[in-house]
């Protein structure tokens, strides 16, 4: 059997520890961090907590003081050895509501390393994300990218990308996206709707440093179809690179030097 913390205490994954009244399986009203756990550490783990503090602060959600990075890795690494996935694990952290108190609940599944490439990517049109001051939070309302990573299947697609209020690309269902073009760069801003991707922060510090021009910019699809090279980004598959979109195939040379140095 496995186990998840609920609230610091470990129960039984059968049992009932999110209530009726839970924010998020009421409405959705919460945020949830997936995180990658590797060998005794929560990877990237003070870009994952600066997110999720800074989201419930725009929400309005008040944790208490122990709830901190250091004490959830403590409960992660107990986790991970009741669920037998102490080396390599997949951690889910929800944070919402629960009788108008705030509730937390970890939950640590087995990872296998994905080194795919060569993806092929399609866009969903049938819905638009709205740009506004919750854009960039990662929600537990997911209908966009669940219909739209259904749709994705239904066409044989890795992944599909979604579009704005403004009909430009601004992310894929579970990723963050990025192209190169002679030799640079390009994402598109946080002003364009995209979760703030915890990864996606990392690699835009980590290809300044290994002097790669890089630049946030609003992305159209002539922008992806005329790409170099494009890539998405989240912190379970790290840098992924796109073989075909569009009937355009790319390339991965400054994709392969990226992922190289920044050594995730």
């Amino acid at each position: 059997m496995s186990f998840v913390i609920s609230n610091g205490k470990i129960f039984g994954e059968k049992d009932a520890v999110m209530l009726s009244s839970n924010s998020a399986y009421q409405s959705g009203f919460g945020l949830f961090e997936t995180m990658k756990y590797r060998t005794g550490e929560l990877l990237l783990k003070e870009l994952h907590f600066e997110r999720l503090l800074e989201g419930l602060k725009i929400l309005n959600i008040a944790p208490p003081p122990d709830f901190t990075a250091a004490n959830i890795e403590e409960q992660v690494i107990k986790l991970t050895t009741e669920n037998d996935c102490k080396d390599k694990a997949r951690i889910r952290l929800t944070a919402s509501l629960q009788n108008k108190k705030f509730h937390y609940l970890v939950q640590a599944f087995p990872l296998q390393e994905i080194t795919a490439s060569g993806l092929s990517i399609g866009v969903f049109e049938k819905g638009k994300k709205t740009v506004d001051h919750f854009s960039n939070l990662k929600t537990c309302s997911r209908l966009l990218y669940i219909l739209a990573g259904d749709f994705a299947k239904e066409n044989n697609w890795d992944d599909c990308l979604i579009l704005n209020q403004h009909d430009r690309i601004c992310e894929s269902t579970i990723a963050n996206i990025f192209w190169v073009k002679n030799e640079v760069v390009f994402t598109p801003p946080l002003s364009e709707g995209p979760v703030a991707g915890v990864m996606r922060k990392f690699i835009l510090q980590k290809i300044k440093e290994i002097n790669f021009f890089v630049q946030e910019k609003e992305c159209t699809l002539n922008d992806l179809i005329t790409a170099d090279e494009i890539f998405l980004t989240n912190v379970i598959r790290g840098i992924q690179a796109i073989k075909h979109f569009n009937s355009t195939t790319y390339g991965s040379r400054v994709i392969a030097e990226i992922r190289s140095a920044i050594q995730y």
